[in-house]
Order: C-alpha cells, then sequence, then structure tokens
C-alpha cells in the first residue's frame, strides 16, 4: 500500500494504525486457560489468556514485585489461597503447569480442577499487572460478549449491561 505524504494526511493515518495495533480485545477462553502452557515463560499474555501459567511464571521470575502484588489481590478473590505455583513439565516438548495452593485442602490444586471463577480471576489479575501492557484494553464480557466492536453495551458497577456505547480514553 502506497504512503501517503504528510500534506495528504499521512502522519495522521500513521498515528491512527499505530493506535489501533496498540488496541487489544482481551477474551478469556477459560478452557484454554486451564491447560498446561506450552512454553515455560511467556512475556505477553494472549488474548485468550491460554498461556496464563507460562505468563505468570514469567511474571514471578522477572517481576516478583508486581507478582507479590498479583498473589496479595488474588488472595482477595480466591477464598483459602495461600499460594501459587510453577512446575515445569518436560517430555516432548516443555511447559508450565501453574497450581494453587489452599488452605484446608490436600496437596495443590491445578488450573484444570480449579473454577471457572479462579482462572477468570486470575487471568484479569495477570492483565492488570502485566509489565508492559498495551495502550488500549477491552476485555470482553462472557455474558454479554460486549466489547468496542458492539454498540449496545455499557459497563455499569463492575458489570456490562445494554444501553449507550462503550468509549475509552
Amino acid at each position: 500500500m502506497p504512503k501517503l505524504s504528510a500534506e495528504e494526511g499521512g502522519e495522521q493515518v500513521e498515528a491512527l494504525a499505530d493506535m489501533f495495533a496498540s488496541f487489544r480485545v482481551f477474551d478469556i477462553d477459560v478452557a484454554a486457560a486451564r491447560l498446561p502452557s506450552t512454553e515455560q515463560r511467556s512475556r505477553q499474555l494472549a488474548n485468550d489468556a491460554s498461556n496464563l501459567a507460562s505468563f505468570l511464571a514469567y511474571l514471578a521470575d522477572e517481576h516478583s514485585d508486581q507478582f507479590a502484588a498479583l498473589q496479595r489481590d488474588a488472595r482477595a478473590f480466591i477464598p483459602g489461597l495461600e499460594e501459587l505455583q510453577f512446575r515445569p513439565i518436560g517430555g516432548a516438548g516443555e511447559g508450565t503447569v501453574l497450581t494453587l495452593v489452599e488452605r484446608g485442602l490436600p496437596g495443590a490444586t491445578t488450573l484444570q480442577e480449579a473454577s471457572y471463577g479462579s482462572i477468570r480471576a486470575l487471568a484479569l489479575l495477570a492483565l492488570l499487572y502485566d509489565p508492559a501492557p498495551p495502550r488500549r484494553v477491552s476485555p470482553r464480557s462472557t455474558r454479554t460478549r460486549c466489547g468496542p466492536w458492539n454498540g449496545n453495551c455499557m459497563a455499569r458497577s463492575g458489570s456490562a449491561s445494554c444501553g449507550s456505547p462503550v468509549y475509552s480514553g
């Protein structure tokens, strides 16, 4: 595609393209997030959180202060949570399994055994504590499928409902 000159608005078109490139729609796929990550460490959280375990392992290794804060916040959402732990897996490929150590339960709970709400909470916290976040993020609601493409949705008091359009600043 040919580039426009500055007189033809090329700088504005480039700025608009950069803005769209920085926009991210985050739509958690709980079934994919439950599975062990196929990498040991991931520097970026996938748009569907399918690499949740490896992203959180990266956060724990490379950004321990942010990981500690994430873990502290996770305890407010997940009753009995004491600690998040990582176990590398090997074999034909490598990967990471995330487990939850919970008060009163024997052993650790894998994401495959964790509740839907616990996985969503961890994924949203991972997005919140991302050390290199995109400029604009649109979490997609699982109940209403609201997002920036749907002009009939409005966020009110933390829950999406139909009504006026959503705008991000």
